[in-house]
């Protein structure tokens, strides 16, 4: 099974979104790849949560940590996303959450320079 970039800010976004999170795939998302990818969240850290099982994988996240807060934040608006899969292209499956966080983040760092917010 491949990560979901895509699939992964949507989970962490329904995570940070609800006290108390339960799994649910979208539609045209089986359940395997949905917990696949719940499953890379939590072993990343970005969310704690439970493993029941790693093969097949199920996992139950229940709140975003401080590393799911930062990476959610910098990929968190639309525009920015946008900007960040067109600027990875098909890149995005295969470089690492710190580079696409790194791409976002250079993005959310123009935005604040023209809105003519003194950065560091």
């Amino acid at each position: 099974m491949k990560r979901d970039m895509e699939l992964i800010r949507t989970i962490l976004l329904e995570v940070e979104a609800v006290d108390s999170y339960a799994p649910h795939p979208s539609e045209g998302c089986s359940p395997q790849h949905y917990l696949y990818n719940c499953y890379l969240i939590h072993n990343a850290g970005l969310a704690a949560g439970v493993t029941f099982h790693e093969d097949p994988p199920d996992v139950r996240l229940s709140h975003l940590t401080w590393r799911g807060h930062e990476f959610l934040d910098a990929i968190r608006q639309d525009t920015v996303w946008e900007k960040t899969k067109s600027s990875l292209g098909t890149q995005i499956t295969s470089v690492g959450f710190e580079i696409v966080k790194g791409v976002a983040n250079s993005f959310v760092t123009q935005k604040l320079k023209e809105m003519g917010v003194p950065i560091g």
